[in-house]
């Protein structure tokens, strides 16, 4: 079974070794303050995406074929210092053959819970 743990402002995916071969993610930004993702695949280097405004987000993106864990690290940037996000998270979630898994974090700025949200989408 894929799991997600979160601690402090890290979360981990470790996904279930029957899990699909084709896995997607998505970045997505809810705030006026740049918001922060570290991404790292495995024991590869981390990724850094920096993204800001209501509804901005990158493309889908491909997870290497195999891949057993993710690791993401939440950050946010108020007054040039980089501040760590609060997080809470959900899933796996499965509809028919795909499976969702959504990261959320939060920086405080607004009432909403959606500062910046990550989706892992899994077939």
């Amino acid at each position: 079974m894929t799991t997600v743990s979160v601690s402090g402002n890290q979360a981990t995916i470790t996904f279930a070794p029957d899990s699909g071969k084709y896995k997607t993610y998505t970045i997505a930004s809810h705030s006026s303050r740049q918001q922060i993702v570290s991404l790292k695949v495995d024991s590869e280097s981390p990724k850094e995406h920096q993204i800001t405004g209501e509804g901005n987000k990158t493309a889908a993106a491909p997870l290497p074929q195999g891949t057993k864990k993710v690791v993401l690290t939440f950050a946010f940037d108020k007054e040039g210092q980089k501040v760590a996000s609060q997080l809470t998270s959900g899933g796996p979630y499965d509809i028919g053959k795909l499976q969702l898994v959504v990261v959320v974090a939060e920086n405080g700025d607004d009432a909403d819970y959606n500062d910046a949200v990550v989706q892992f989408m899994v077939r």
